[in-house]
């Protein structure tokens, strides 16, 4: 959970959104937002992220300009880890 400049929270997980069982299962990122800057507030679900990327594992810094990042491990064939503004 992370709390981004626009002071909201942010949740970023990995998974699949293909049935158990589809013989699919390719892991993608997610990405949830509080309704507020307060976490028990709830939060609401923004999708999926990246398109048709492949990855587990999200993370994010807030630089000090403001700029954010994401960090993620790649999946489906080499493990590599990614840096995305």
């Amino acid at each position: 959970m992370h709390k981004a400049p626009d002071g909201k929270w942010y949740i970023y997980s990995s998974g699949t959104h293909r049935p158990r069982g589809s013989g699919d299962d390719s892991k993608h990122l997610f990405a949830m937002r509080s309704y507020t800057a307060d976490p028990f507030d709830g939060f609401e679900f923004m999708g999926k992220m990246g398109g048709e990327l492949t990855a587990i594992d999200p993370t994010v810094m807030t630089h000090d300009d403001g700029k954010q990042y994401i960090c993620y491990s790649l999946s489906g064939g080499e493990q590599m880890l990614e840096i995305a503004e």
